[in-house]
């Protein structure tokens, strides 16, 4: 509830408050046919979450700006989906068991950036929408059948929830894991009703997947992980995602220490084997071997399935996503945690055999949990009221951060102080010197500064790295026209106006025809 006074922070500014798509109710149909991140790269960074903007447009309007209607419809649908995983687990293990493993979920610290920070309700929406999907099938009659009504409410469901975050398609595989920690796989005429709900799945997630070609076109990752360029090597990618396991155990267990930015060096690349790459692939194995033994269903089988399907799709172990790690991206995947601690307590508090001391232990274990994950929770939250606090905590707990530095610069930059900027511009291209959008916006202070021959070189590197990145292109353009090459900044608007990127090729041929004195148009 203490994040209900935050205001909006990270990329709560890019995707809603300087997003006029958001800001006008006429725009709500233009919505579905528009990316999720506004402006030229919005293709590029390839995200498509219609029903979480156009929810953001509604409540824009409703609080004339404010962040108050968004953080209260946060917190509103981080409880609806505690609520949703207190059903299944009821239903799974009963209440003894389900209630202290849901409260765990309600309390847990990993959540605060999916809840404090407005743009985490795209994994909320999507998390809610999954989770209400997942009860009405689990909470269907034995003999295995889905009725016709419950099976439109699972379709609604799905559809809601992909159209809120891509992530959601993983709710087939989690219908299937379900079935089998209920025992429904080996039933009799368990497969034909099975295969009807699949195929009807598989057809809605047709929809969406049409609706996200025809916005967006072929792409499943767009072109952010060129920002990451090592996430595009696949070696390296995957034992940098190997690398980030252990992050996830210590995330989930001990939640002790959080990050909004996990990149270089919080992360760093993983050129070669290294100790965390081979705990992460230890970590995974044991995943896969819990998931893989009959004799660990459900009590440990059904988390680890549930933790690896909806893991994957955000690891990078598939494909690359553009960021190393995010904690927002775990709200579905903690609900594994919950499913174990809820099997847990059920062998704990169902044992006949078991001293009335070791029950009363694991009882208060589990509040103890709880009380430190709350507290915990209610000090992370205001982190993420602002720029100003957000950037200043992580540059304190991640001084060798690079984006945390960048970050710093820029908004030491906005307040018009590009001394101490440029130390921190410095120090975040020492660290990391390889994403094109920070070197676009290095070259453009540098520029600004009257640092022209560094704005080119900064320029040049962006575009080795991103022949095709909006801004590199666009502040290269403005480069060419301080060094006076009028004809190849026409060229670079050129390149913006065939990548489809127009608005910024229109707002570089002015500026050439304000500084060329030969032009009288």
């Amino acid at each position: 509830l203490n994040s209900l006074s935050n205001g909006f922070a990270f990329d709560d500014l890019g995707i809603i408050v300087d997003n006029p798509t958001v800001h006008d109710l006429g725009d709500l149909l233009r919505i579905w046919g528009t990316p999720y991140w506004p402006g030229a790269d919005g293709l590029e960074r390839g995200l498509y979450r219609p029903l979480t903007v156009f929810l953001f447009a509604i409540q824009w309007a409703a609080g004339q700006g404010s962040p108050i209607p968004f953080h209260v419809l946060n917190v509103g649908l981080h409880a609806l989906a505690s609520v949703l995983v207190y059903r299944l687990l009821d239903h799974l293990v009963g209440w003894k068991g389900a209630l202290p493993a849901a409260l765990l979920f309600a309390v847990h610290p990993v959540h605060v950036e999916a809840v404090a920070n407005v743009v985490g309700q795209a994994e909320l929406l999507s998390a809610a929408g999954l989770h209400a999907a997942c009860v009405a099938y689990a909470e269907r009659p034995d003999h295995g059948r889905v009725s016709g009504r419950r099976q439109v409410l699972i379709l609604v469901f799905f559809l809601m929830a992909v159209l809120a975050k891509e992530h959601a398609v993983v709710l087939p595989a989690l219908l299937l894991v379900l079935d089998g920690a209920q025992g429904r796989l080996r039933r009799p005429g368990y497969l034909d009703p099975a295969i009807r709900m699949t195929v009807a799945l598989v057809a809605v997630g047709g929809v969406y997947l049409v609706l996200r070609f025809a916005v967006l076109g072929g792409s499943l990752t767009g072109n952010a992980p060129g920002n990451l360029g090592f996430l595009l090597d696949p070696p390296t990618r995957i034992r940098t995602a190997l690398a980030v396991w252990p992050h996830y155990a210590r995330l989930m267990v001990f939640p002790a220490h959080l990050s909004a930015m996990y990149d270089p060096a919080t992360i760093p690349p993983m050129l070669s084997v290294s100790p965390s790459v081979v705990a992460g692939g230890f970590l995974l194995m044991a995943v896969l071997v819990t998931m893989a033994t009959p004799s660990a269903w459900p009590a440990l089988g059904l988390g680890s399935a549930w933790f690896m399907i909806t893991v994957l799709p955000v690891s990078n172990l598939l494909v690359p996503i553009g960021t190393v790690l995010a904690e927002r991206t775990l709200y579905l995947p903690s609900v594994a945690g919950a499913l174990w601690v809820a099997y847990g307590l059920r062998r704990l508090l169902d044992s006949p055999s078991r001293p009335g001391r070791q029950v009363l232990a694991g009882v208060a274990g589990v509040c103890v949990v709880a009380l430190g994950f709350g507290l915990k929770t209610i000090a992370r939250n205001p982190v993420w009221d602002s720029n100003e606090v957000l950037f200043k905590t992580t540059l304190e707990d991640h001084p060798e951060s690079f984006r945390a530095q960048w970050f710093e610069a820029m908004r030491l930059t906005d307040m018009g102080n590009p001394d101490l900027a440029r130390e921190h511009w410095a120090r975040a291209f020492q660290i990391y010197p390889a994403h094109a959008g920070f070197l676009a916006a290095y070259a453009r202070f540098l520029l600004d500064e009257g640092d022209v021959e560094g704005a080119e070189d900064m320029a040049n590197r962006a575009l080795e790295i991103q022949p095709e990145a909006a801004s590199a292109l666009f502040t290269s353009g403005l480069v060419e026209i301080a060094r006076e090459r009028p004809d190849e900044a026409e060229s670079r608007a050129g390149d913006l106006r065939v990548l489809g990127f127009d608005a910024l090729a229109g707002q570089l041929e002015d500026s050439i025809r304000t500084a060329d004195p030969r032009d009288s148009r």
